[in-house]
C-alpha cells in the first residue's frame, strides 16, 4: 500500500482493508519518512512501514519476515518517535493497559519490539512456540492491540520496554 494514492489514500484504505478482511496483512511503502505518516499507518492497520530507497533485497527480506509473523518498522523512525514523545508524569500505565502485563509476557514482548519471531522467541526463551503465541495473545488482549507492530510501539511508548 502507497499514502500517496489517486482517489483514497493508502492509509484510509488500510483502514478500510483491515476492518472488511482483519487478518490481512498490509504493508506500507512510501516514501514518506515522517512520524506522522508512520503513526497514521500502524493506527489504521498496517503491519509494517517501509521506505521505497530500500534495496530489493532488503524489502523481499522484510516481506519473508512478515510473512512469518514479523512486523518491520525503519529504526530511525520508531527511534525519532520516541524521543519525540513528551511524557505526561500524571499518566499512569495501567490507564493504558487492559491489565498489567506479567513478567513473562515482558520478556516476550521486549522481544517483539527487537523484531525477533515467535521460533526464535521460543529458542531464546526455551519455550514451546505455541507457548509463545499464546502470551502473544494475552500481550494484544492486554494493550488492546491488534498486531506485532501496535504493541511494539505502544510498548515502547509507554516506557514498559526500552530500545
Amino acid at each position: 500500500m502507497d499514502v500517496n494514492m489517486p482517489g483514497l489514500d493508502g492509509i484510509e484504505a488500510t483502514r478500510l482493508l483491515k476492518v472488511k478482511y482483519p487478518q490481512m496483512v498490509v504493508i506500507v511503502l512510501t516514501v514518506h519518512d515522517e512520524e506522522l505518516f508512520l503513526v497514521n499507518a500502524i493506527e489504521a492497520g498496517a503491519s509494517s512501514y517501509l521506505l521505497k530507497d530500500s534495496s530489493s533485497e532488503h524489502l523481499v527480506s522484510s516481506v519473508r519476515a512478515i510473512r512469518k509473523g514479523g512486523s518491520l518498522i525503519p529504526f530511525h523512525l520508531l527511534k525519532s518517535l520516541v524521543s519525540r514523545r513528551t511524557v505526561d508524569s500524571s499518566r499512569n500505565l495501567e490507564e493504558e493497559l487492559l491489565e498489567p502485563l506479567t513478567e513473562k509476557e515482558i520478556e516476550v514482548l521486549s522481544r517483539i519490539v527487537r523484531g525477533y519471531r515467535n521460533q526464535e522467541i521460543a529458542e531464546q526463551l526455551n519455550l514451546a512456540t505455541v507457548t509463545i503465541k499464546k502470551r502473544i495473545q494475552s500481550i494484544f488482549a492486554k494493550m488492546a492491540v491488534s498486531d506485532r507492530t501496535q504493541a511494539a510501539l505502544k510498548a515502547v511508548k509507554l516506557n514498559i520496554v526500552e530500545l
